[in-house]
């Protein structure tokens, strides 16, 4: 099998300094916070691989986060009774969430009177 996305959020992992995420289609939900998850990884020149993610390849990767609207930016430190790389947040998830707290600071302070999207 392979792992598409969670309930209400989408899925990443990271294998030897790439992220893996599945490819957007029928079988992923379209996700605001997803498609500026993949600009901000271009954006910090990390690599990113849309791909199917098989679940035999879960105890392979040293990262894994769940991202949604609400949630934003939710590391994965433990699948079953399993750590994930060190049981803390990595690198790359911790790129990536600092990424995300300067695009929400910038919009935050930009101008208050325009219509700019947050995302």
């Amino acid at each position: 099998g392979t792992v598409t996305e969670c309930g209400h959020s989408s899925f990443f992992a990271v294998l030897d300094g790439c992220i893996i995420t599945h490819p957007s289609g029928p079988r992923i939900l379209p996700g605001i916070t997803r498609d500026l998850i993949l600009e901000l990884a271009a954006g910090c020149s990390i690599p990113v691989r849309q791909r199917p993610l098989r679940v035999d390849e879960l105890s392979k990767c040293q990262e894994m986060f769940l991202t949604s609207t609400s949630a934003e930016i939710l590391p994965i430190v433990m699948v079953d009774e399993d750590r994930v790389g060190t049981g803390k947040p990595g690198p790359v998830t911790k790129s990536i969430q600092a990424a995300f707290a300067r695009h929400l600071s910038d919009w935050l302070v930009s101008d208050e009177s325009s219509d700019s999207a947050l995302i």
